[in-house]
């Protein structure tokens, strides 16, 4: 009997964990490139929250379920200017300074 409910709680823990990961695997992110356009030094940001951004040659996000806010000031402080809210690319420079993904 004690097995049995053991097996069940790691069968239960295991099935969490697997959650956890693929909801992790379909995080949304950004691309932001020093450019010009989407090429030379690039940083990924996929955190929940704010993140400021310092590279602004191009940028390509990943739709995984959570829009990005974005925001002309860093610390996302102000009103956002933009909400991604689908897959995105640009390779045009853009003066967004911080970006709050939604989670």
């Amino acid at each position: 009997m004690a097995a049995t409910k053991k097996s069940v709680s790691m069968l239960i823990m295991a099935l969490v964990l697997m959650a956890v990961a693929i909801e992790l695997a379909n995080a949304s992110s950004i691309i932001v490139f020093a450019g010009p356009g989407c090429n030379n030094r690039a940083q990924k940001h996929l955190k929940c929250g704010c993140s400021n951004i310092s590279l602004r040659g191009g940028y390509e996000f990943t739709y995984g379920g959570q829009s990005a806010a974005m925001y002309w000031q860093s610390d996302c402080e102000g009103a956002s200017q933009f909400i991604l809210r689908g897959d995105s690319r640009s390779c045009d420079a853009y003066t967004w300074k911080s970006m709050f993904i939604q989670c």
